[in-house]
């Protein structure tokens, strides 16, 4: 071989390295940038999760607002068209998304839990619920045994234990719910059947949510003007409230579902957050207007 083709192929071999090496350092920028860009957008989605769940506390902190300063103004009766009630929205914008807030008035269902202690009245009450959706009278009994000797329930599904089946749990749920010891259902957020039900007469029922469709609540006057009897476990104002926040912010999303329990303390309102779940749920029903 001559020197100059020796020459030639040693320059063959130093390209083919150097070419080699430009490839292996663009692989690694190629990765590294990858990397990089991948560590951004991990850390945009957990900015934008971030800030979904501090929106989702905003909101239940909105609501907390708003029925607390109801307790001071309007202590006598709680309904749909009051200034807590009107902060619901859906899909509205805020930066980077939008969020959907459902609230629910919890005593508008017969609570489960009031069987406990609430005497005949209340499981005569529970009977004809079940009768009126063609289930078992004699469930009623169960229900109670099970509350009375193992403590209350936290959710009406837990009333499989007493032998009621899951179906028949479905069904229920439009009307009964599982609230900390005893409430009344409120006579301005409960549905027609369920009033239907407790006051034992369907005609009245009809007759009070025309009225309250109407003037946007009732009062006792109403009841006592059309020689209504308050029926035992019904009232007019309520203690515990449902808010489902849902906000989207990027490609995060959050939902917040929260019982809030508003009461008095030292003589001043207070309102408390007394569970909260996080994750996909189903949105909380409208009160009724």
């Amino acid at each position: 071989m001559t020197v100059r083709g020796s020459r030639d192929a040693e320059g063959g071999v130093v390209l083919i390295n150097v070419l080699a090496i430009v490839a292996i350092a663009s692989a690694v920028a190629v990765t590294m940038l990858t990397l990089s860009q991948a560590a951004i957008e991990r850390s945009q989605r957990f900015n934008d999760a971030a800030q979904a769940l501090a929106t989702c506390l905003g909101a239940e902190t909105s609501v907390i607002i708003a029925l607390r300063r109801d307790l001071e103004e309007a202590p006598d009766v709680d309904h749909g068209r009051e200034a807590w009630a009107m902060l619901a929205e859906t899909a509205a914008p805020i930066a980077g998304g939008t969020f959907d807030l459902a609230i629910a008035d919890a005593q508008s269902r017969f609570n489960v839990n009031g069987l406990r202690d609430g005497g005949s009245a209340a499981l005569e009450n529970f009977r004809s619920i079940l009768v009126s959706l063609e289930l078992p009278g004699e469930w009623a009994e169960r229900a109670f045994a099970l509350i009375r000797f193992t403590g209350p329930v936290s959710d009406i599904g837990e009333l499989q234990r007493a032998g009621i089946d899951a179906a028949a749990i479905a069904r229920l749920s439009d009307l009964v719910t599982a609230l900390p010891g005893r409430t009344e259902v409120n006579l301005n957020t409960a549905s027609q059947n369920l009033l239907a039900v407790l006051l034992k007469n369907p005609v009245a029922a009809a007759f009070l949510v025309s009225r309250r469709d109407r003037l946007g609540y009732l009062t006792k006057d109403d009841l006592d003007a059309a020689d209504i009897l308050l029926a035992p476990g019904v009232g007019f104002t309520s203690r515990y409230f449902e808010v489902a926040v849902d906000v989207r912010v990027g490609e995060a999303e959050q939902t917040l579902t929260s019982l809030l329990y508003r009461g008095e303390r030292d003589g001043r309102p207070q309102v408390v957050a007394l569970s909260r779940k996080r994750g996909r749920a189903a949105p909380s029903p409208e009160p009724p207007s």
